[in-house]
């Protein structure tokens, strides 16, 4: 019984300093993995940091990247725009062209009738002296003037006259008409009827004007 007691207390001696050394292996286990936690935190903390900072790069580098695309896009509309702009001066300038050719074309011509229009001119003006020289010996406005007016009054009672040989031949026709039918007797056509009087002798009649022109002895 004794060696097994001792045995026992052995043991119980060997289970106890295993549990000390065992605690003291197993706090410092907890303390070094305290300190671990807490290392991990310290770097937590610093990776969460470092996230933030690289969220908020991330989302000023995004934003930057969108304005850089819509510049981008901007500068590519205006880049098409001035190749438009360039192929429409492009086109302006071969019109341009185009039409100095046919302003040098039609400028020629203009010259060519120019000349044509100095030398008509000039033959105008020859004709005009000539007319001025004939108009020198003319007669005057103010007399022609006057005689024109002679005109229009002798017109102007001849028909006057006219009207008024027309009644009184009217009123001849209807007195004798009258007569006719009173006394019975019937009128002859008029292609028979012929003046009483002698016919008129027509002789030339010289004007003003153009006394040395002839006149026609079919009128009076």
């Amino acid at each position: 019984v004794a060696p097994l007691e001792g045995r026992l207390k052995t043991l119980r001696a060997e289970s106890l300093s295993f549990v000390g050394e065992s605690m003291t292996w197993f706090q410092m286990e907890i303390a070094c993995l305290r300190k671990r936690v807490s290392e991990a935190e310290a770097e937590r903390s610093t990776l969460r940091e470092e996230l933030d900072r690289v969220q908020a790069d991330n989302v000023r580098l995004q934003e930057a990247s969108r304005q850089d695309k819509m510049q981008s896009s901007e500068s590519h509309l205006q880049n098409l725009d001035i190749l438009k702009h360039l192929e429409r001066c492009e086109k302006q300038v071969e019109l341009l062209r185009k039409q100095e050719k046919d302003l040098n074309a039609s400028n020629k011509h203009l010259e060519f009738r120019l000349k044509e229009r100095e030398n008509r001119i000039q033959t105008v003006e020859e004709q005009l002296n000539e007319e001025r020289d004939k108009l020198t010996r003319m007669v005057p406005k103010e007399e022609c003037e006057a005689l024109k007016e002679d005109i229009r009054q002798w017109e102007s009672r001849y028909k006057e006259l006219e009207e008024s040989y027309a009644a009184k031949q009217k009123d001849y026709l209807a007195i004798v008409e009258t007569y006719s039918k009173k006394v019975g007797q019937a009128l002859p056509n008029k292609s028979d009827m012929r003046p009483l009087t002698p016919r008129p002798t027509w002789l030339h009649c010289r004007g003003l004007l153009d006394a040395e022109s002839p006149h026609s002895t079919e009128k009076a």
